[in-house]
């Protein structure tokens, strides 16, 4: 087995191996070479060639036809038979085209012509540059296409992620689907989620809630050990780190003690486990393994794991908040019928508070001290808010206006409350106030979750304004909700000039129709619908529109998230040229060239075939090759010959064979074909190619002079 890489770097000259077993003619080679500032070794023969490209380096190698023992053909064969990544060159003599053919067949990029006059050697630089160029388009072009697929399949997942989580009434409805792109997107075997809880005796715990796994990897989501799994104290470092935020990932080789035999046990080969976090309090962890092969993570996608643990963390809290702020709300309007608020009664003559046993709990003092001097009420209050509550009095009592405010209050132990005071004022015959009747109600709950809450948005506010794609909300007649910084420049405004305003006024008329009637079949069934669409002259853009749901399942709002897929485009088109270039190629050769499938159907059928065989493509397109070349009783021979092609494999060479075809017009041509197989990611044949040379005439002509030759052996042997 022969390895090699190809590499063009600024940083080291182009190494050359030239086989040539003339000194003269190499010398000249590599003197000529040598000019252009390559570093050229030679080899006298094939063996010595192949010996120096396993134990070398080289960027290309130039083989001449004529060498002892192996010659040219016969070195390429074994270097495609070794899949031998490498450029290469066929030096053969004038004359010598059929060489060329063959030497094209196996994957030599160009050929030279030796010449009397040695005009070949510079010919030979270029032919070189040539080579390099063309080998190290192909490899950027690779990388960048890899580079770009891995980037935008990431991308993907945690757009997906944050569409799922913004669309939904509750987080774990589109968890699993969530979960599911993520393992995709990373070509993981299982991604999971952890949900942190604590033991009756005040332990930490954690359960396994969500898991999605790859096919033919064993799901974990039923092993009993992964619910209620404490931390301590086999796994006291972990989560010391999680719970500051720190990931763990690594191989499942470089662990030992119980910490290794937990990921033996699932078969772990790597890991990665990102922390959870609702707000600042650690809730648990996603975790994401591969069971098949040994990987370093990179970078990016350990940052994409954060970003979607970070997504979840502030879904969960947004419904979190959501829930205590709908409850808080609840428990007030209860309070309110039952009358179970505390009373509060300020005697403005008296300078007294009557307080109820509820007013005295909120306040820190004993639920039986119901009548207090007003000064252990207004030092209560908190300093920062003193001047507000006197502002609101005086108000009340000299605009007669009513008593309404929220403020702070410092129990005795220090502990800071906040309470809502509402109260009536009663006056005398004159006019003057004499009491304040109200109640006061400790609101703290529902301030702390409106602070959450707001913390919340802001978060996924910071995280739509960081996003890349489009994000709309929108009432049904596509008046503009909400919208982030990427959508508002798609339309070339500010996000004030877009909110508030029907989207499809800012659109142009024609698109705008069509994006009215998706938005009508959206509203419709009240599913999701996914499609592209150009708005403008090649810019492209992939569009994904949700109906926003309320609890009579009826759809208040649409959200759309929108993809700039321009760069995929641009990339298809390129593909396409591509392959209308090889098609050219193909359709240009002076060769017979046939792709079969593994039925032996045709598939390919370029224009020298049509030209001999007098069938166009399109007659003879997905149909077997025996109903129109074969001859009967040349049938069986060719189908055994075409099924010992299907049992191929990646190293088998080219396999050769003389068969007759007949034409459309009957008539009958030698073909000497020239067969290989393309095999599938599977290492089955999918495909067999052939291509083939029309000897007929070549054929005749030696008849010919066979026969010649018998009939003048036949007259000397009489005339003797």
């Amino acid at each position: 087995m022969y390895s090699n890489r190809f590499t063009i770097s600024s940083a080291q000259p182009i190494r050359i191996l030239y086989i040539e077993d003339d000194i003269v003619t190499a010398a000249r080679v590599q003197m000529q070479l040598d000019q252009y500032g390559y570093v050229v070794d030679l080899a006298m023969d094939g063996i010595e060639g192949l010996a120096k490209l396993e134990n070398q380096l080289y960027d290309i190698v130039a083989v001449d036809y004529h060498l002892p023992g192996m010659n040219g053909l016969q070195v390429l064969q074994n270097l495609a038979a070794s899949q031998f990544a490498i450029p290469s060159i066929m030096v053969t003599g004038a004359g010598n085209e059929r060489v060329a053919v063959e030497a094209m067949k196996l994957g030599v990029g160009d050929y030279l012509v030796k010449d009397t006059d040695s005009h070949y050697l510079e010919l030979l630089p270029a032919v070189i540059e040539s080579e390099l160029e063309k080998r190290q388009l192909i490899t950027e072009k690779q990388r960048i296409k890899e580079a770009l697929h891995e980037r935008d399949t990431i991308l993907e997942a945690v757009s997906f992620a944050a569409e799922q989580f913004l669309t939904c009434a509750h987080w774990g409805e589109p968890i699993q689907k969530v979960l599911a792109r993520l393992g995709q997107a990373v070509t993981a075997s299982r991604v999971y989620l952890f949900e942190n809880h604590r033991h009756q005796d005040g332990s930490l715990l954690t359960s396994q809630r969500y898991e999605w796994v790859a096919n033919g990897i064993t799901s974990q989501i039923d092993n009993p050990l992964f619910q209620n799994f404490p931390y301590y104290p086999h796994l006291k470092q972990w989560a010391d780190m999680l719970t500051q935020g720190l990931s763990i990932y690594g191989l499942t080789q470089d662990l030992f003690g119980y910490k290794a035999e937990i990921m033996q046990a699932q078969d772990i080969q790597s890991f990665a486990i990102i922390p959870v976090f609702v707000g600042k309090k650690w809730w648990g962890f996603m975790g994401y393994d591969d069971c098949l092969k040994e990987r370093e993570w990179p970078p990016v996608v350990i940052e994409t794991f954060k970003t979607a643990a970070s997504l979840l963390g502030a879904a969960i809290q947004h419904e979190q908040m959501n829930k205590a702020l709908r409850e808080s709300e609840a428990r007030l309007a209860k309070t309110q019928r039952i009358a179970h608020l505390g009373h509060c009664e300020w005697d403005v003559i008296n300078n007294i508070r009557h307080l109820s046993e509820e007013s005295c709990l909120m306040l820190g003092l004993p639920a039986d001290n119901r009548l207090v001097p007003n000064d252990i009420f207004t030092n209560a209050i908190h300093p920062e808010d003193r001047k507000a509550v006197k502002k609101a009095v005086a108000k009340t009592i000299c605009a007669d206006k009513p008593y309404d405010i929220e403020f702070r209050i410092i129990r005795p132990d220090g502990q800071i409350r906040y309470v809502h005071n509402l109260s009536e004022v009663i006056r005398d015959q004159n006019g003057k106030p004499i009491r304040f009747i109200g109640t006061l109600q400790d609101i703290t709950v529902r301030k702390q979750a409106e602070a959450e809450l707001r913390e919340t948005t802001q978060t996924l506010s910071a995280i739509l304004n960081a996003a890349t794609d489009s994000v709309v909300m929108a009432e049904l007649d596509t008046t503009c909700v909400i919208i982030n910084p990427a959508g508002a420049a798609r339309l070339d405004r500010g996000i004030d000039q877009v909110v508030g305003q029907r989207l499809c006024e800012l659109l142009a008329p024609e698109v705008a129709l069509r994006r009215k009637a998706v938005v009508d079949q959206v509203i419709l069934t009240k599913q999701p619908i996914q499609f592209e669409d150009e708005e403008k002259q090649n810019i492209w853009f992939e569009h994904s529109i949700y109906p926003v749901l309320d609890e009579q399942n009826s759809v208040t709002r649409i959200a759309v998230v929108s993809r700039d897929i321009s760069q995929h485009k641009q990339a298809e088109d390129s593909i396409k040229k591509e392959r209308d270039f090889i098609n050219a190629i193909i359709n240009a050769a002076g060769s017979l060239i046939i792709v079969l499938d593994r039925a032996g159907n045709i598939v390919r059928f370029n224009r020298t075939c049509e030209e001999l065989t007098g069938y166009t493509f399109e007659e003879i397109k997905d149909r077997p090759l025996w109903d129109f070349f074969i001859s009967k009783d040349n049938l069986e021979p060719c189908q055994g010959y075409f099924n010992k092609l299907l049992t191929t494999t990646a190293n088998s060479p080219p396999l050769r064979r003389e068969n007759e075809w007949i034409t459309k017009h009957q008539t009958r041509h030698l073909i000497d074909w020239s067969h290989a197989a393309l095999l599938s990611e599977q290492n089955e044949v999918e495909y067999v190619i052939g291509t083939g040379i029309d000897i007929t005439q070549r054929k005749q002509a030696e008849e010919a002079l066979a026969r010649t030759l018998a009939e003048q052996k036949v007259i000397l042997d009489n005339s003797l």
